[in-house]
Parts: structure tokens; sequence; C-alpha cells
């Protein structure tokens, strides 16, 4: 499971204004769900700010949400 959150990272770090080592600090090995969390946080965030900065480069993406998240 590691592994897909790294790969993730490394591939949209770009995207998530952070180096790719930086973001690899969200991943709980131990606990999956966490770094689940953890990861859908950073990206709905990021897809915020860039609505509300009328970014248009991710314009064609809706959002992320994870059901196994409270609030």
């Amino acid at each position: 499971m590691t592994l897909s959150f790294e790969d993730f990272y490394t591939t949209y770090s770009m995207y998530l204004g952070k180096d790719a080592e930086e973001l690899f600090k969200n991943i709980v090995p131990s606990d999956p769900a966490s770094s689940m969390v953890k990861c859908v946080r950073l990206v709905r965030n990021i897809l915020l700010k860039a609505w509300e900065n009328g970014e248009k480069r991710l314009a064609g993406v809706e959002g992320v949400s994870n059901s196994l998240t409270t609030y």
C-alpha cells in the first residue's frame, strides 16, 4: 500500500505544490486509512485553492471524496 501512495505523490507532486519527498511524510505505513485521509485532504485543499484562484489547469477535475472520513 505504501508504494501506491509513493507513486501517486511522485507522479502528481508538481500539481500538489510540494516535493515528492516532503509529500511522503503523509504516508503512515502502519495505518493505510490514515494515509488515504491525508492524501484526500491534501488533494481536496489543492483543488479548492485552485478553484478560488480561478486556475484553469485543473478545471476538468471535479474533486476527491472518501466515504471513510468523518469531519
